[in-house]
């Protein structure tokens, strides 16, 4: 925990000296599952040191890993990778999703609005 403290300072100052924007991601905790359902604050592993550094903080996951889906709810989000905004300095919300085409490995956005979480 204090090395996951002292390094997520070493990466705000960095930043800061070079006026950039830098990512940081971080491996979410065993309790968080297998990355199906929607990430919390509190899933990331040494989630505190990580969140009082960070001016934004982004969840993700990728629904169609979700057992028990029917073939039906499985075409509905294949490809899909959902993020959420968790924490924003100045409180912006938001949450979207993107596909990813696993074959070309692009990334793009979906092609229908008003897709749901299953």
């Amino acid at each position: 925990m204090e090395r996951t403290s002292e390094i997520a300072r070493g990466v705000k100052r960095l930043a800061k000296d070079f006026r950039a924007v830098v990512l940081l991601i971080a491996q979410t905790s065993r309790h968080a599952g297998d990355g199906s359902e929607e990430v919390t604050v509190t899933d990331a592993r040494d989630s505190g040191a990580i969140e009082d550094s960070a001016d934004f903080l982004i969840g993700c996951w990728r629904p169609e890993l979700k057992a028990g889906l029917s073939p039906e709810g499985f075409m509905d989000v294949e490809g899909q990778l959902w993020f959420r905004i968790l924490k924003a300095r100045r409180g912006m919300q938001a949450q979207f999703h993107v596909v990813f085409d696993g074959p070309t490995l692009q990334v793009r956005e979906p092609e229908s609005e008003g897709v749901t979480i299953p």
